[in-house]
């Protein structure tokens, strides 16, 4: 029997509040498009959400 992990999203790595990740239709939707800013823009809107109180109480 073969073991298979779920994949690991940007959001499951990181320790404080989870945010969802981005749907891989909207990814591929944004790069059919030629929207490769729009789609990093959301990475980092992501990426800060996420770490904003990542700092405090790292020890």
């Amino acid at each position: 029997m073969r073991l298979t992990r779920p994949p690991l999203s940007f959001a499951r790595t990181l320790p404080c509040r989870r945010l969802e990740p981005l749907k891989m239709s909207h990814v591929e939707s944004l790069l059919s498009s030629n929207q490769k800013d729009v789609l990093m823009e959301e990475i980092i809107a992501n990426y800060h959400a996420n770490t904003k109180d990542a700092g405090s109480g790292a020890g």
